[in-house]
């Protein structure tokens, strides 16, 4: 199972699930939606492999740590094998966040017997 939450853990930074952050938000946090999970592989009408797919938002109230922070977070999530296209994009601020997201994926290969 892909656990993008623990992945984020060595970022040091809050991750909540996309809608459900606390009313006190810290300065800066990362948002996670699952968008899709899905078989990405079958055999024998047996899943061999599922792709998760999510969004990946940075919010920070400092605009100077926006992309360095963000980009980390991408540079991490590559070095465990998450499928990353791109450089990410601005996304809607809220109040006094600023925020930019990115698509991620990763494939879960599942026990072949």
């Amino acid at each position: 199972m892909v656990d993008i939450f623990d992945d984020l853990k060595a970022l040091n930074k809050p991750v909540f699930y996309e809608g459900d952050a606390p009313v006190d938000l810290p300065n800066d946090f990362f948002t996670i939606s699952e968008d899709s999970t899905e078989d990405n592989l079958n055999a024998d009408n047996k899943p061999l492999e599922v792709l998760y797919e999510f969004t990946l938002k940075y919010y920070s109230k400092d605009i100077k740590t926006l992309y360095t922070q963000f980009n980390e977070a991408v540079a991490l999530l590559k070095a465990k094998g998450y499928i990353i296209s791109g450089v990410g994009r601005g996304s809607v601020s809220y109040k006094e966040w600023f925020a930019r997201e990115i698509e991620v994926r990763k494939i879960d290969y599942l026990e072949r017997n």
